[in-house]
């Protein structure tokens, strides 16, 4: 990971930012409804592939109980780019570009969760071992890869969302209904709705191994937090953080040091 120190030297003017814009769709010819159904979740001009996705995860996406388990950890790792042994998948959890995605031994990802794959390179997405998601979680690429490293647990309710690149270290600990993220809009033109002037990002973000973010805390873009630093409850971070910090406040400030 890239340090503090390399960080500030990045030009003030903005000559550090990137921008991005959402797809809004292909040019020419307008595609069918299940066309564009197939580009949005499976990714793939393949109609097997749809049919592999529909078959897959309609019929044992909601399929309740320890069978319905037993049949996800056999059947959806023909879906990934690779899965390890022993993952472990809830109930209703939406897939989107799981093609690009490779997710470790022994990472379990509970009911109604999402990951979305549509905005990374090819093979851009990765979970690794022993990687908890809990309930209600969405980890979405944009416009950005996303590495989450081995062991890290991540709590009910989460977001986090790649804009530009999302590195997550190991062993890392994210409480409940955290924001990780940042994409940010234009504000310079009036009267063309802001959703309309595109997207950026002022810069990825990186977190630390061993690193533990308390609950309801918002992490924005271009932010390095340091290796085994304590990021208080409802904490805005939108600076770097210094490994083996205590912060918090919004916006979130130095107060206090680990040994």
């Amino acid at each position: 990971m890239s340090s503090v120190n390399n960080k500030q030297q990045q030009s003030a003017s903005g000559a550090s930012q990137k921008h991005v814009g959402f797809s809004k769709g292909g040019e020419g010819e307008p595609q069918s409804m299940l066309a564009q159904y197939r580009a949005f979740f499976v990714g793939l001009d393949s109609w097997g592939a749809l049919l592999k996705y529909e078959l897959i995860t309609s019929l044992f996406g909601i399929f309740p109980g320890g069978a319905g388990l037993l049949f996800r950890s056999k059947t959806y790792r023909t879906l990934f780019a690779s899965m390890g042994r022993g993952v472990q998948w809830g109930t209703n959890i939406s897939l989107r570009h799981a093609y690009k995605m490779h997710i470790g031994d022994k990472t379990a990802v509970d009911g109604d969760c999402m990951l979305c794959a549509r905005g990374c390179d090819e093979n851009g997405f990765h979970i690794g071992e022993g990687v908890i998601v809990s309930r209600c979680t969405y980890i979405q690429s944009k416009c950005g890869n996303i590495q989450i490293g081995d062991y890290c647990s991540i709590g009910v309710q989460c977001y986090i969302s790649a804009v530009d690149d999302l590195r997550i270290g190991r062993n890392v600990l994210i409480a409940g209904q955290c924001y990780i993220g940042g994409g940010r809009y234009p504000m310079d033109r009036n009267g063309i709705p802001m959703k309309d002037q595109g997207a950026y990002s002022k810069g990825p973000i990186e977190i630390g191994d061993d690193v533990w973010i308390g609950a309801g805390v918002k992490i924005l873009d271009n932010v390095t937090i340091g290796e085994g630093s304590i990021i208080g409850a409802g904490a805005v971070v939108t600076k770097d953080v210094a490994p083996y910090s205590i912060v918090g406040g919004v916006p979130a400030k130095v107060i206090g040091t680990r040994p």
